[in-house]
């Protein structure tokens, strides 16, 4: 009667009651109106729930617009530790992964600080889709045309004319027939507004070497071919994502070996970086017939 069984099925959940049922009438004891009894008569209390009254929680919904180095609209990142909902930044509060909620329709949960304690996609308000160095892509000359192979058949998705193009974490502004290819990383497409047209894409891609050499004075990294990498930008100015591991812990500018491999990620056509991931040691243990320095 008053919401708490609300999208469970009753004849399913007295054969068999799953944990998933369970957890949505957890959540609808939490967000649904109070019940008030003054003695006399019930009222429901429309604006109360234990979700506000005893936990002072309160629901926030929205696309993620900026996160802490990047926005979708132009107008700077959130800062760290930081995102955007619409128009609106806050902090996250022990949320390890927030930066990857950028582009999507979300559901956030915010206390009395007015940081934020719980963060999720909304499954109805998002359709995603994602590629990576196995997928099969084809060149567009077009913007607003993503085009793809499923089983050797040529597919091809609608993308916004004023989608957001974000290319290794720094927005792009103008675009150019190859974006849409990988040669060696990922993309990922955003409908938030379930229009049937994508949103927002975001591209990665890496380059991997083992480090020459190291400027402890310009902070710049050279490959073995030459090519000088500018991570000055990362370091001084605190932009884009950082110094990580493979498992996206935090790393200084002192964990870039020689001796290790690292993986880069820079501004599109630049060699300005926006991401070092530092791989660990690999030693390879055996007997050699053959070696190629």
């Amino acid at each position: 009667r008053y919401g708490i069984i609300d999208g469970v099925n009753l004849n399913d959940a007295r054969k068999k009651f799953t944990a998933e049922q369970f957890m949505k009438m957890a959540y609808n004891t939490l967000t649904v109106p109070l019940v008030s009894y003054n003695y006399s008569y019930y009222k429901i209390n429309e604006d109360s729930s234990v979700l506000k009254s005893q936990l002072k929680l309160t629901k926030v919904n929205g696309i993620v617009r900026a996160n802490s180095y990047a926005s979708l609209n132009g107008l700077g990142n959130a800062g760290e530790g930081r995102i955007r909902i619409e128009q609106t930044d806050y902090s996250v509060k022990n949320i390890k992964n927030s930066d990857e909620f950028l582009g999507f329709y979300v559901n956030a949960y915010i206390d009395e600080d007015e940081k934020i304690v719980s963060l999720s996609v909304d499954e109805n308000g998002n359709k995603m889709m994602d590629f990576d160095n196995s997928s099969e892509l084809e060149e567009s000359s077009s913007k607003q045309n993503f085009i793809y192979y499923e089983n050797n058949k040529k597919k091809t998705l609608t993308v916004d004319r004023y989608a957001d193009l974000i290319y290794n974490y720094s927005p792009v502004t103008a675009f150019s027939s190859d974006f849409y290819t990988l040669e060696n990383g990922t993309i990922k497409l955003i409908d938030n507004d379930g229009d049937g047209s994508y949103d927002v894409v975001i591209k990665k891609e890496y380059t991997s070497f083992k480090p020459l050499s190291k400027s402890d004075f310009n902070y710049t990294i050279t490959d073995r071919l030459g090519n000088v990498y500018d991570i000055s930008e990362l370091l001084r100015d605190e932009m884009y994502h950082g110094i990580r591991d493979v498992d996206g812990n935090p790393l200084t500018y002192d964990d870039i070996k020689i001796s290790g491999n690292i993986s880069v990620l820079t501004k599109k056509d630049s060699n300005v970086v926006t991401e070092v991931i530092v791989f660990d040691d690999i030693k390879y243990e055996g007997e050699y017939t053959n070696y190629y320095p």
